[in-house]
């Protein structure tokens, strides 16, 4: 075989890897086009569904809990894909005529964005501190939230000094808070506010 028929070969050789390449390159440009708008095809219709189904609302959050106590105010607040209720209670002592006081504690329930939950229930218990230093007693209480997301706690016919069962204060302390959807935020349970007869 001379130099020349050599030489022949490898051009022929040549132009068949060329050919080749340039064949896999006619198949893979429109195989890589379809496999991508199918793709773009499914994304598409991802987003489409969850526009449907609704996305996932951003997460809120509220200042952390600050303590209340008479005539003040506090709240709590967290995030999360629940309702995250956060609470302020505010308290208030009014006489009732004669040797009786009545203690009043509105709560205040909101989301992490500050709007009012309508129906949720705050639950808690009363604690009844005596002047003359007797074991103090407890009430359970309980107030549904209207549609400003307040609820208001009364606790009636406490006695004043100079009664001989006379209440020096009351403290109404926070043990949950349940509504559809509804979680406590942090602080939130035992939250207590002090209210200081008249």
């Amino acid at each position: 075989m001379t130099a020349h028929t050599l030489r022949q070969d490898e051009r022929q050789r040549g132009a068949t890897v060329i050919e080749y390449a340039f064949l896999v390159f006619l198949v893979l440009v429109p195989l890589t086009m379809v496999v991508d708008r199918i793709q773009d095809g499914q994304r598409d219709q991802l987003i489409s569904s969850g526009d449907r189904v609704g996305t996932p609302e951003e997460e809120n959050s509220l200042a952390p809990y600050v303590s209340s106590y008479t005539g003040g105010s506090g709240s709590s607040g967290s995030s999360g894909g629940t309702i995250v209720a956060a609470v302020t209670l505010t308290g208030t002592p009014s006489t009732q005529g004669g040797q009786k006081w009545r203690a009043v504690v509105e709560a205040q329930v909101v989301d992490g964005g500050g709007a009012p939950i309508l129906d949720a229930v705050v639950t808690g218990n009363w604690l009844v501190i005596y002047t003359d230093g007797r074991t103090p007693t407890t009430e359970a209480a309980q107030c549904n939230a209207d549609s400003a997301g307040n609820c208001t706690l009364s606790l009636w016919n406490l006695r004043r000094v100079p009664s001989p069962d006379s209440v020096e204060s009351v403290v109404f302390t926070i043990d949950n808070i349940e509504g559809a959807d509804v979680v406590p935020a942090p602080g939130a349970i035992g939250t207590s506010i002090s209210v200081v007869a008249p």
